[in-house]
C-alpha cells in the first residue's frame, strides 16, 4: 500500500457531502441502572460519504480514476474537509501564527508536532496534524517569526517542525497552517455508477449518479 501525496482527492467534501467524526464507546449498565463508560479511542476517525459532492460528468470522472489508481482501499491520499481545515478555532477562518500553541521550549527539544486544540469548557480534545498544506504554516517563538529554512524545517507529510535553533526554556511555540485528512476510500466496489447521457456525447451537463462513495480517516 502507498500513499498519495498530490494530487489531493478532487472534491472538496462536506459541500452537501455526509460526514464527520465517529466515537467509539463501550457502556456497561450495572442491575440498578449506572452507567460505566469506556472510550476504545483516545480521538474520534473521521468518515465520508462523497457521492454528494458529484454534480458533473467531469466531477464523475475525476473520482472515477482516482478510484482505479488508488485502487479502492488499498491505497491513501489527502481530503479537504471544508467544515475543518485550517488552524482557526472554527476551522474556516484565514489562519494567524498565534491559532495553535504546539509547545514550550525547554533549552534541548528541537522537534515538535502540528496539534490542533478544540475546547468547550473543561474539556479538550487534542488532534495532531500531519498533512500540512504546503507553504501554509506560519510559526513563532515568543512572538517572533520564524523563518523555514532559517529557523525550522517542515515536513508536510508528518506535521513534523524541526528547529535549527533550540527554542530556549519557556518560549511559547505558535503556528498557524492548513490541513488536510489522511483517507482511504472504504469500498472496493465502484461498479454502481450511472450515467443519463445528454445529446452531445461527453458533455458536462451529462446527469450522474453514484452509489456510496464511502471514505474513511486512515491513522498515521
Amino acid at each position: 500500500m502507498a500513499f498519495l501525496e498530490t494530487p489531493r482527492f478532487p472534491v472538496d467534501l462536506n459541500y452537501g457531502s455526509l460526514g464527520g467524526p465517529i466515537n467509539s464507546t463501550d457502556i456497561v449498565t450495572t442491575g440498578n441502572g449506572v452507567e460505566y463508560r469506556n472510550a476504545n479511542w483516545s480521538r474520534p476517525l473521521y468518515r465520508y460519504n462523497a457521492k454528494y459532492n458529484i454534480k458533473t460528468r467531469t466531477q464523475a470522472l475525476e473520482i472515477y480514476e482516482f478510484f482505479l489508481t488508488s485502487q479502492g482501499k488499498l491505497n491513501g491520499f489527502r481530503v479537504k474537509d471544508i467544515w475543518d481545515y485550517t488552524s482557526a478555532t472554527n476551522g474556516v477562518d484565514a489562519l494567524a501564527r498565534t491559532d495553535q500553541t504546539i509547545g514550550t521550549g525547554d533549552n534541548s527539544e528541537t522537534v515538535f508536532q502540528m496539534i490542533k486544540t478544540y475546547t468547550q469548557g473543561a474539556n479538550t480534545q487534542v488532534r495532531n496534524i500531519k498533512k500540512i498544506v504546503s507553504g501554509t504554516q506560519i510559526i513563532e517563538v515568543n512572538s517572533v517569526l520564524q523563518t523555514e529554512g532559517v529557523d525550522y524545517t517542515i515536513d508536510i507529510t508528518t506535521g513534523i517542525i524541526t528547529f535549527i535553533t533550540t527554542p530556549p526554556n519557556t518560549h511559547v511555540i505558535k503556528a498557524g497552517y492548513e490541513f488536510d485528512i489522511p483517507c482511504r476510500f472504504d469500498t472496493d466496489d465502484l461498479s454502481d455508477l450511472a450515467f443519463l447521457v445528454n445529446a452531445t456525447a461527453g458533455a458536462d451537463t451529462d446527469l450522474v449518479s453514484f452509489g456510496d462513495i464511502p471514505l474513511v480517516e486512515i491513522r498515521i
